[in-house]
């Protein structure tokens, strides 16, 4: 028997380049589950199981990629870059492939990255920052180009039409820094402010949607001080890094029906703002980001 397996998270555009590198090779492929359910983003962390069959063999080294499940008297190794503690947390753009958990595979395969790959990983890893130019090796043309047919085939789109989302969220993004899209409700989040609670008039209690945010010169983060609704912005995190404008937003509610916060393309100051324990999102749930990578979440 092969004496690794890998157990998959939950599944994007990184993730199927992974599984696709591991089944080409042959190697024994497992995904995380919940409930005889393949994992999502909201519950990764908290598999029980697997699908696909059993782990049975004792001398199996298992990999756990973007994912956690328990494993008595198994031996496991972490593929990850989300938490501290990953092999990926907290690396730098210069350092995206080993950061990403697609280069750590690579690495652990003793492969070579291809340029596709690479693509990938920088991308999964801090797209804000290879658009700036920040990981060697990626052109920011090309990546650009990628990414648009990459999520096209994602979500069985044509081209032009991701494009077309993503040119209206740029346009959005432009338009000034006061804006909200709202999540359940809109919300002014600025540091030391006092959490209201706005009910959308325009598209109704569950608009979901956005609150940019950014940062100073200095590197101080800075909130809008007005909320004004949006509605849905499709491709806002595309948008985002392209244009290097940070953004608060309330995604549509995962499987789990909870509602998240989002940070991304955020500078680390910004991020570490959103993390600090008495800063002005100390009252999400299970806050998780990294710095290193602008992004950042928490539930509602």
């Amino acid at each position: 028997m092969e004496p690794r397996m890998w157990v998959l998270g939950a599944p994007d555009p990184e993730m199927q380049e992974i599984e696709k590198v591991l089944t080409t090779l042959g190697a024994v492929v497992r995904y995380a589950a919940v409930d005889g359910r393949r994992v999502h983003p909201g519950n990764a962390y908290k598999a029980t199981g697997v699908l696909g069959g059993g782990i049975a063999a004792p001398d199996q080294v298992i990999y756990l990629v973007e994912c956690d499940l328990p494993l008595p008297g198994k031996v496991a190794v972490v593929v990850d870059h989300h938490h501290p503690g990953d092999p990926g947390y907290g690396r730098p753009p210069e350092e995206f492939l080993a950061g990403s958990s697609l280069g750590q595979v690579l690495e652990i395969l003793g492969l070579e990255a291809t340029e596709g790959q690479r693509l990938a990983a920088a991308a999964d890893h801090c797209l804000e920052a290879a658009y700036r130019g920040r990981c060697p090796g990626v052109d920011p043309d090309a990546l650009a180009n990628w990414r648009a047919a990459s999520r096209a085939a994602f979500q069985k789109r044509e081209t032009s039409a991701v494009l077309a989302d993503v040119e209206r969220a740029r346009a959005i993004l432009r338009a000034g820094r006061q804006v909200m899209v709202a999540g359940i409700y809109l919300r002014d989040l600025r540091p030391g402010s006092v959490r209201g609670e706005v009910p959308c008039g325009e598209h109704g209690p569950a608009c979901p949607g956005l609150l940019l945010a950014g940062h100073e010169e200095d590197g101080t983060a800075r909130w809008t001080d007005r909320p004004g609704c949006w509605g849905d912005v499709p491709e806002l995190p595309e948008a985002a890094a392209r244009e290097g404008e940070a953004f608060l937003a309330i995604p549509k509610p995962g499987p789990d029906g909870r509602r998240k916060l989002v940070l991304q393309a955020a500078a680390p100051a910004v991020v570490a703002e959103f993390l600090r324990d008495d800063g002005p999102f100390a009252y999400l749930s299970g806050r998780y980001g990294d710095p290193a990578r602008g992004f950042a979440g928490g539930y509602l």
